[in-house]
């Protein structure tokens, strides 16, 4: 499946069927989390693949009582190995690294598992202590994220987006979007139709001040030809 497709595909999914899923999906679904990018490429993360029905109603619990996720077939735990990191990177592989890292590999997880035909949701309410505790980790490994995988036939709507005008800058914060566009003349489509959008809007508003100025300058020459009109009369 084209990459864009799969982007576009993806859906937290909470509902799941009781149908197994194939070993082999969750070894290319594994490979492809080990694929991704991490800082000086330390590929400092561990994953932990739950189909325990008793170990998956312990996870749920742990995750704040979210009990659907008991029913999805399969658990893949991402974890963090901090000490090498930070002994290298200090507070920033802490604060980022370690974070950024682990995150970087669940997305491969959820694109990879949704262009092999599953469905995922990445949980990240959890109780670390007891997530810990429930796969015996060492005292200095952290969960980072817990994502369900399995089938569904639930058709989870496309979830709504912000448009990419109200979030892309350029050069600048708050700054050069539309200016950027009128000077590229094709920066996409998305990106063209905003500033389109914008202008029509613009152009749209401006008419109705303009309207609404001759209306008024209207009324104020009446009030001046009525004020005239009394004094002549006096």
């Amino acid at each position: 499946m084209e990459v864009f497709h799969c982007i576009k595909k993806r859906r937290s999914v909470r509902k799941y069927l009781e149908k197994p899923v194939e070993w082999d999906k969750i070894m290319d679904i594994l490979e492809s989390a080990a694929a991704a990018p991490s800082a000086g490429n330390l590929q400092n993360w561990k994953f932990i693949v739950c189909a325990n029905k008793a170990n998956k109603e312990e996870v749920a619990r742990a995750c704040v009582d979210q009990l659907w996720i008991s029913h999805a077939p399969v658990l893949i735990i991402v974890c963090a190995e901090p000490k090498h990191a930070e002994s290298l990177y200090g507070e920033r592989a802490e604060k980022l690294y370690n974070i950024q890292n682990c995150a970087a590999a669940a997305q491969n997880i959820l694109l990879s598992a949704t262009a092999l035909g599953l469905s995922t949701c990445w949980v990240g309410a959890f109780d670390e202590e007891k997530v810990r505790d429930i796969f015996k980790m060492p005292a200095e490994a952290r969960p980072q994220a817990i994502i369900t995988l399995g089938y569904t036939d639930d058709e989870t709507k496309t979830p709504d987006k912000i448009d990419l005008e109200r979030l892309v800058f350029f050069e600048e914060w708050a700054g050069g979007f539309y200016s950027y566009a009128q000077v590229t003349g094709d920066y996409g489509a998305n990106i063209r139709t905003g500033f389109e959008n914008t202008k029509e809007y613009i152009t749209k508003w401006l008419s109705v001040l303009k309207d609404k100025s001759v209306e008024q300058s209207k009324k104020i020459q009446d009030k001046i030809k009525k004020a005239k009109s009394k004094q002549g009369d006096q």
